[in-house]
C-alpha cells in the first residue's frame, strides 16, 4: 500500500496486529473493518484536500 512519509508511522502503528489487526479481516468485527477502511482513506482524502486548496488558490488569483 502506498503511504506518504507524513502519515506512514501513524498508519503502520494503528493497523498492525497489536492494535487494529487489519491484516486478518476474517477475525475482526465489522466496526474494526470500517475503522481500517477509514485509515486506508486518509491518503486519498489528503491528496484531494491538497488539490482542492491549490485549485481554489489558483482560481482565486485568476478571478481577481
Amino acid at each position: 500500500m502506498f503511504k506518504i512519509k507524513l502519515f506512514k508511522d501513524d498508519l503502520t502503528i494503528s493497523q498492525n496486529a497489536a492494535n487494529l489487526n487489519c491484516d486478518s479481516p476474517g477475525t475482526i468485527s465489522d466496526g474494526t473493518k470500517l475503522t481500517c477502511l477509514m485509515f486506508d482513506l486518509i491518503i486519498p482524502y489528503f491528496f484531494l484536500l491538497v488539490l482542492s486548496v491549490s485549485g481554489g488558490a489558483i482560481l482565486s488569483v485568476i478571478l481577481k
